[in-house]
């Protein structure tokens, strides 16, 4: 059965888990197999997460539609499944969106405009359904400009409005000012949809200005506001962004958000008129930096705190602007003696997992975080995405998160509290020494039933800070069970057919019907899937085999995200140069190329000086320049290296440098090749060995600086050797000679 797609990370618990998965299964996502499928282009960065409807006649004729809605305030409905059918089934248009700059003067979180930037959500009641997009518009011209949110609600079918839009405003009677400002408010968090209410929160842009952070209900029939909740009314800020997820909600019709940080009390004596002074306790959850669990008055017309849990160190928080913003994530499990167990989860940018019982959630305490269940460090820097939870059974219960400088991680639950060493994590990791804002943004998808049809999504940032730049993203899938297999990951096409484009910060991939959808700041959505026959299969996964030299047979074989290559030829380096070549394309001019792979054992008794490794070289030619880090059976490590001959001139000798002392299999490699700093034409490899993928490496002498004659139209070839060191032929039936990789990235 199709399913929907509705809201925010799948559901109002924002588990960010689609159940009811049937085709994507684990078997099924290898580079042979799965791969991009199309585009859809949009005019904006799409920072709203897709939104999915099945089975809709429109446009005369039944089909899945995918809702996106942009930065600059457009709304688009296309076919969702059919590459050929390119053109939106309908689009609007809500209004001029706000240029950054108009915000603050060198304002740079955002591309360019600020127009749709959370997730809508879709109630499929009545004929059709309707979909509920919030908008920031500015009117008049840039030397007085006025500034709008409004909330809209329209037909999914065309795109008419089936409520006239309502302005978004909000004051508090017995504070006058403390007001809603539609210039400094941002709306990030995605809509909540519950019982038919609408609620929207909202922080701020880059903390500017004296705002105040704010949850709204309005009517979702007629768009009447009903309720205003200002989070930190006495002290300013504590605004609600939640790194894109939406307000959460339970059966209850209890709604929960993450708070982020709230003015410090030294700020607040220099900035507040009268003075106020900070209260010996917290009484109320007016600090920021808390999970509040609210309940709407309808009739009062109300929203009231109904418990709520703020850090204990919320004024340390506040003042090094170490927000919670992950969360919330509401889930359950049987307790003991028929009773239930309910639990909220919510991160933060000092790496804790903030766990919380619904039903007692805490409060406050001055000393140590003792109210609350759990307030541990999970990770080494700022969690933004919200964590995946993953209800795999009762008694197995796990949460994944991926915060910058770290690599992906799961952590199981047990007793009433996640065990703080991963039960699992991935050996590719985004870099400790630089920033990767916002790290790995997950989703998790499987069939309800069987954990091994399971697949965890992740997109991040390819190699730079997306904090205030656009920048590239990749799309990885894991293994949930087991972090250290990669199944696939966008970069590793030979052709580069699975680019993702630009990464869309905080915007999770939507998996659903046998696609993945992701939104990009590329002006468009990526669709990924099950390939056709069309799509061209290389030798060996990701690569291309080639025997460069004479006497190499050319034979490899692949199983899951394992490669074997056959030993055969003379060497590498070496005069007569013989060794089989797993290749792909890498184009120097994007940045670092790295290659990482474990070699976890060379079957070669009748080669004795058999060797294997990672090679870069410039070409399939002979006396190409080149760079190798080899290992041989004994696990001595040898960095090899040569440079592009003058057109017409001989082979220059080869350069060879031994690792201090032999490892153990298995052993991890890699190689880092990048620009050389002044030198055109030339790169700098580093080649460095360790006992793990996931680090630490030593390196293998110094980096060499080799001339390779590469510009702008050259790519150079990278990826696996290996060979038997042995000259002379070997035949077929000759006892075989094999080295197996594993863990192997290219990037």
């Amino acid at each position: 059965m199709p399913v929907d797609i509705l809201t925010n990370r799948y559901s109002p618990s924002r588990a960010g888990v689609n159940d009811r998965e049937a085709t994507l299964m684990k078997r099924r996502i290898d580079p042979a197999g799965f791969g991009k499928l199309f585009a859809r282009t949009v005019d904006g960065d799409l920072y709203a997460q897709p939104l999915i409807v099945s089975d809709l006649t429109i446009a005369g004729r039944k089909r899945n539609v995918v809702y996106l809605a942009t930065s600059r305030n457009w709304v688009y409905a296309y076919d969702a499944d059919d590459p050929l059918d390119y053109l939106p089934l309908w689009t609007r248009q809500l209004g001029q969106a706000v240029p950054r700059d108009a915000i603050e003067k060198g304002y740079l979180n955002f591309g360019g405009e600020v127009g749709i930037t959370s997730t809508p959500a879709i109630d499929r009641a009545g004929a059709g359904g309707t979909i509920f997009v919030a908008t920031k518009t500015m009117e008049g011209d840039r030397d007085r400009p006025s500034f709008a949110y409004r909330l809209h609600a329209m037909d999914i079918l065309t795109g008419e409005d089936r409520a006239p839009a309502t302005p978004i405003e909000a004051a508090l009677k017995d504070r006058p000012n403390v007001r809603f400002d539609a210039r400094l408010n941002l709306n990030r968090p995605g809509l909540l949809l519950q019982d038919n209410v609408v609620y929207l929160a909202f922080g701020s842009h880059d903390d500017t200005g004296d705002y105040f952070g704010w949850i709204l209900a309005y009517d979702a029939a007629t768009l009447a506001q009903i309720a205003a909740y200002a989070t930190a009314p006495e002290w300013g800020e504590g605004g609600v962004w939640q790194s894109g997820t939406g307000l959460a909600a339970d059966a209850d019709g209890c709604v929960y958000a993450v708070v982020g940080n709230g003015r410090s009390p030294e700020e607040n004596l220099e900035k507040r008129r009268p003075p106020l002074k900070a209260p010996p306790r917290v009484e109320a959850p007016v600090y920021g930096n808390a999970i509040l669990k609210l309940k709407l008055d309808r009739d009062a017309g109300v929203l009231r705190v109904a418990d709520w849990f703020t850090a204990s160190d919320v004024f340390d928080l506040n003042q090094v602007d170490n927000d919670f913003i992950g969360g919330p994530v509401l889930f359950e499990r049987p307790g003991p003696r028929g009773t239930v167990e309910r639990y909220v989860l919510g991160g933060g940018k000092d790496g804790k997992f903030y766990l919380a019982d619904r039903d007692n959630m805490g409060k406050w305490t001055p000393k140590g975080d003792t109210s609350i269940l759990q307030a541990d460090q999970f990770c080494t820097f700022h969690i933004h995405g919200a964590p995946v939870v993953w209800h795999k059974s009762d008694r197995d219960i796990r949460a994944f998160v991926w915060s910058e400088k770290d690599a992906l991680k799961a952590f199981r639950l047990k007793g009433r509290r996640f065990e703080t060493t991963p039960q699992s994590m991935s050996e590719y990791r985004l870099p400790t020494n630089e920033l990767r804002m916002p790290g790995g943004i997950l989703t998790l998808s499987w069939d309800g039933k069987r954990p091994n049809t399971a697949v965890l999504w992740a997109v991040h940032s390819t190699r730079e800070d997306a904090m205030n730049k656009t920048v590239a993203g990749t799309l990885r899938a894991y293994d949930p069970l087991d972090l250290t297999d990669e199944l696939w990951n966008s970069d590793m096409d030979a052709a580069e057919a699975d680019k993702l484009g630009n990464l869309a910060k905080f915007s999770p991939p939507v998996v659903a019907n046998g696609k993945v959808y992701v939104g990009t700041f590329s002006r468009e959505l990526v669709v990924y899937g099950l390939l056709g026959k069309g799509r061209r299969r290389y030798d060996l996964g990701i690569f291309e085999l080639r025997n460069i030299g004479a006497d190499v047979i050319k034979s490899g074989r692949r199983a899951g995200g394992r490669y074997e290559l056959r030993m055969t030829g003379a060497g590498i380096g070496t005069p007569d140069e013989g060794f089989l070549f797993a290749n792909v394309d890498r184009d120097p001019k994007d940045g670092v190329i790295t290659i990482v792979a474990r070699v976890d054992g060379i079957n070669a008794s009748v080669h004795p000086e058999a060797r294997a490794g990672l090679i870069m070289r410039r070409g399939f030619d002979k006396e190409e320049g080149f760079a190798a880090l080899v290992v041989s059976k004994e696990g001595k490590a040898t960095f090899l290296c040569r440079e592009q001959p003058p057109a017409a001139s001989p082979a220059l000798p080869t350069r060879q440098t031994d690792a201090p002392r032999a490892l153990t299999f298995p052993i991890a490699l890699r190689l880092m090749i990048k620009g050389a700093d002044g030198l055109p034409g030339s790169v700098q490899v580093t080649a460095e060995t360790s006992g793990s993928v996931a680090g630490p490496f030593q390196a293998v002498g110094e980096p060499a600086q080799l001339r390779l004659d590469v510009d702008e139209s050259i790519d150079l070839k990278v990826g696996l050797c290996a060979t038997a060191q042995t000259a002379g032929p070997i035949t077929e039936s000759a006892l075989p000679a094999w080295v197996r990789f594993s863990k192997v990235v290219v990037a």
